[in-house]
């Protein structure tokens, strides 16, 4: 499966999913691990969050199970906890960009620029400024992150050739200036032909045969 293509009844990778599921919210953080453009709903988002604390919370467990503390402390334990060690540092390297990326996802739903993350490196209160982020609703407005180019600036012209391709090209509508009272010429009128003519021919009397005139 490329990039951009979900399976049928759910949306486009590059596109956030609202209301997503436990298991394609997994699945769209593993596949999104280096994408930085686009958005995440917040049931991307807090899924995603839920599993990483279960992860941090049964690592911290195991590792409190190996006692270093004790000089009796068996070789193969000591062995076994530095094994955890090393391996619980790899994990948490390999988490590390996708959780990044998602969190700048978020950031973009609610309308933000992905730079606001390195909040998070602020002591104490970057966090939970990061988790105040996350819980903010969606903004339509957060699209122009998608990077697709579908969504107009504001205060960006109309453009004619968007409606009549090879149209004034790259020339904004300009409606016409009309004078105060006067009304605006919509459609163009066809030249018509004075509806009275004279007749071709004239049977009465003319006034330069002076039998006639008598």
């Amino acid at each position: 499966m490329t990039y951009g293509h979900a399976p049928a009844g759910q949306p486009a990778l590059d596109q956030p999913y609202y209301g997503a599921p436990f298991p394609e919210a997994i699945t769209r953080f593993v596949k999104k691990t280096f994408v930085y453009r686009g958005r995440a709903s917040r049931s991307e988002y807090w899924w995603v969050a839920l599993a990483l604390a279960g992860v941090t919370i049964a690592f911290n467990a195991i590792s409190m199970g190996f006692d270093f503390s004790s000089g009796s402390t068996p070789t193969w334990v000591a062995i076994g906890g530095g094994l955890f060690g090393l391996f619980s540092l790899l994990v948490n390297l390999a988490l590390l960009l996708p959780t990044i990326s998602i969190t700048v996802r978020r950031l973009h739903d609610a309308n933000f620029s992905g730079f606001f993350a390195f909040i998070g490196l602020f002591p104490f209160l970057g966090p939970i400024a990061l988790v105040v982020f996350a819980c903010l609703p969606s903004v339509p407005a957060g699209a122009r992150f998608d990077g697709t180019g579908q969504y107009p600036a504001p205060n960006q012209g109309y453009y004619p050739s968007q409606q009549y391709p090879g149209q004034f090209p790259n020339q904004p509508y300009q409606a016409p200036v009309q004078g105060y009272g006067q009304q605006p010429n919509q459609y163009p009128s066809a030249p018509q032909s004075d509806p009275y003519s004279a007749p071709d021919t004239w049977n009465g009397p003319s006034s330069t045969d002076p039998d006639q005139a008598r």
